[in-house]
């Protein structure tokens, strides 16, 4: 991911009911992202922006409350505002196609005969996992699907699906984003994309309009993905069976399998 600028359609499901609308998402490499929810009429609601950076700086515009808020870019305080906890890095590279990934020490993958190659990453910790499914798609390789577990069960579940190629990239038209732990619910629809866009340095940060209240946020975060790379391409997947030529074990069966390397920048369009 370079630049990535574009129109999304939003559902999300929590704990305080349902919300949906139009949103701007505006993403960069490096953690940068811009989200600004509109009304039917285009008035804005809510302008959220980070800054890059480790931990980077959240801001945010309310207009309905008249407040902003200024703090440490906290992937809590990103949930609060987007109704999923992930870091800002994370929900950028979640837009543009790819997943959160487990910091891991071992990798393996099968060819599964549905036509995937499917991916588990064994965490650094004990009792965390995640289980990709990486599908050849218009020539290129796309994350379907990933599901991250940890001792008590899902914590993460993201699917993208309705991929086409905008520029070098292949995006998802639809991506749903689960996180069980808070309640957590999020179905994304591009309406429109464009990728490798300049935006200026200033879409990082929001403006306070005169008259509103400023915060100093803080936030509890669950601790439910606390293993989480910051962004990083998918291991790359070398099943021991070439798609179409699917191995023993059934329908629906999984080819040979391997521990295996790599990463799928190029082929995933990420950096």
């Amino acid at each position: 991911l370079t630049t990535l600028r574009g129109e999304l359609r939003v559902d999300h499901m929590g704990p305080e009911g349902r919300v949906a609308g139009k949103v701007y998402a505006f993403a960069a490499s490096g953690g940068r992202l811009r989200l600004e929810a509109v009304s039917p009429m285009e008035t804005p609601l809510r302008t959220v922006a980070v800054e890059g950076g480790s931990p980077g700086t959240f801001t945010m515009t309310d207009q309905e409350e008249q407040r902003c808020i200024e703090a440490p870019a906290d992937p809590c305080l990103v949930g609060e505002a987007i109704g999923i906890e992930l870091g800002a890095a994370h929900v950028a590279a979640t837009l543009a196609g790819s997943v959160p990934l487990l910091r891991h020490e071992k990798a393996r993958s099968t060819w599964n005969r549905c036509g995937y190659y499917e991916v588990t990453l064994e965490g650094e910790q004990e009792g965390w996992t995640e289980t990709l499914r990486i599908a050849p798609e218009q020539g290129a390789l796309v994350v379907t699907k990933a599901v991250v577990r940890g001792p008590e069960g899902v914590v993460l579940e993201i699917e993208h699906r309705d991929h086409s190629r905008t520029g070098e990239m292949m995006l998802p038209g639809r991506s749903t984003i689960r996180t069980p732990a808070t309640g957590g619910d999020l179905r994304v629809d591009w309406r429109s994309v464009e990728v490798d866009v300049d935006l200026p340095e200033s879409a990082w940060r929001t403006r306070c309009p005169e008259g509103f209240a400023v915060e100093r946020a803080t936030c509890q975060s669950t601790g439910a993905m606390p293993l989480l790379e910051q962004v990083a391409p998918p291991p790359e997947p070398e099943a021991t069976e070439e798609p179409g030529e699917p191995g023993e074990g059934g329908e629906g069966g999984a080819g040979g399998e391997e521990d295996i390397g790599g990463d799928l920048g190029e082929e995933l369009g990420l950096e």
